[in-house]
């Protein structure tokens, strides 16, 4: 079936598109949820892919990517002694939260009627 007969169908292609987006809105809300930016961006990815693997993943690898960055880039000031395993603990949990969030996107889409959504 084409994507054009069944917009609803996620793309490969259309998935990275989403991550990548879901990447820069992480990095965009840090500054303003904190800690709850990864599950509010993960409800975001959940609602539009409305799968829940997809959701997941699609939550969970770009806020673990986009913390990591993050992480990284502060972990740069002088004054600050941060260990690399540190790092990843704290961007692993940042994704974990963003998969969170993505399962909860999409159970969220299954239960709204489809008129809300589309």
């Amino acid at each position: 079936m084409d994507e054009r007969q069944n917009p609803t169908s996620a793309t490969p292609r259309s998935i990275a598109c989403i991550a990548i987006a879901a990447l820069l809105l992480n990095l965009g809300l840090f500054p303003v949820l904190y800690i709850l930016a990864p599950v509010v961006t993960g409800m975001i990815v959940g609602l539009v892919l409305k799968k829940p693997v997809h959701a997941v993943l699609d939550g969970f690898f770009p806020a673990f990517a986009s913390y990591l960055i993050f992480f990284l880039i502060i972990a740069t000031a002088p004054e600050l002694h941060f260990q690399l395993a540190d790092q990843l603990v704290a961007a692993l949990l940042m994704g974990v939260a963003g998969g969170f969030g993505g399962l909860l996107g999409a159970l969220i889409a299954r239960i709204l009627p489809r008129s809300l959504l589309t």
